[in-house]
């Protein structure tokens, strides 16, 4: 198959030998400008068929990439669902656990106070404090957490670090431990 170039040349030439035929009375030969001519017409043709099929293939492409995309966010989407409803019973759980939390310590630090004679501190406003800092210091190593999620809640960056236990349970224990086992040795 020819190249535009060299149909272009050869046209140019056939232009030139038609129009020095033409002059000096001549017969030019009309034909092989008109195949010429054709081709080119026909090079163009399929140009613009070339063009036409890559563009089409460009857009199965981004069509195809499309319903990829569309399909990992509907599947994103079904996996997000699930972590919101996590997060209220999660949520509803920990409302409760601190409810229990608040009732246990006050009903017990009322009873250690009667039989004590002293309140402790630690069944006071410190369970407070310590519950607070060990959900905070829980919530901050969620990404991008670590002062704050949205607007409503919000906590002290350094209130966590001061209780970085791995077990709530053990280090509540531990803090009545010793004033327990006295009073006890002192009421028995």
């Amino acid at each position: 198959m020819q190249t535009r170039q060299d149909i272009t040349d050869q046209l140019d030439t056939l232009y030139a030998t038609r129009g020095a035929a033409m002059l000096d009375g001549k017969n030019p030969d009309h034909g092989t400008i008109t195949k010429l001519e054709n081709d080119l017409r026909a090079l163009d043709d399929a140009e613009a068929e070339r063009v036409r099929r890559d563009r089409e293939k460009a857009d199965q492409e981004r069509k195809a990439e499309a319903r990829r995309a569309v399909r990992a966010i509907s599947k994103l989407e079904e996996d997000r669902l699930l972590a919101w409803a996590d997060a209220e019973v999660a949520t509803k759980t920990l409302r409760h656990a601190i409810e229990r939390i608040l009732e246990t310590t006050k009903t017990e630090g009322k009873l250690y106070t009667e039989l004590a004679g002293r309140a402790d501190p630690s069944l006071g406003l410190e369970a407070r404090n310590r519950l607070s800092a060990r959900i905070s210091n829980e919530l901050r190593k969620a990404p991008g957490c670590q002062y704050r999620i949205g607007n409503a809640i919000e906590w002290n960056g350094s209130a966590g670090l001061l209780c970085n236990d791995d077990d709530w349970r053990q280090a509540e224990s531990r803090l009545l431990e010793i004033p327990l086992k006295a009073l006890e040795d002192t009421i028995l």
